[in-house]
């Protein structure tokens, strides 16, 4: 399944359809619900896969304002050296 196919999935509204392709094959989707356990339970047990954090990941950076904190990363880059 492609990676650009599974962020659509997050960004289609809940009982609305959504496809996409790659080569050799079409896939839809309809979102019927979500379903998220009660706060504390089974939180452990809870892993984001790659592809859905950078999912997140590009949502976040196409809605917010992103800046650039000069110390942060200089304090970041003087760990590696």
């Amino acid at each position: 399944m492609p990676i650009s196919f599974k962020q659509k999935i997050f960004e289609t509204d809940i009982d609305k359809v959504t496809f996409g392709s790659d080569e050799n094959t079409i896939y839809f989707a309809n979102i019927k619900n979500i379903k998220m356990p009660a706060e504390g339970e089974n939180a452990k047990n809870i892993n984001l896969i790659d592809d859905l954090k950078t999912a997140f990941g590009s949502e976040i950076i196409k809605t917010k304002e992103i800046s650039f904190n000069d110390e942060l990363i200089n304090g970041l880059l003087s760990q590696y050296k």
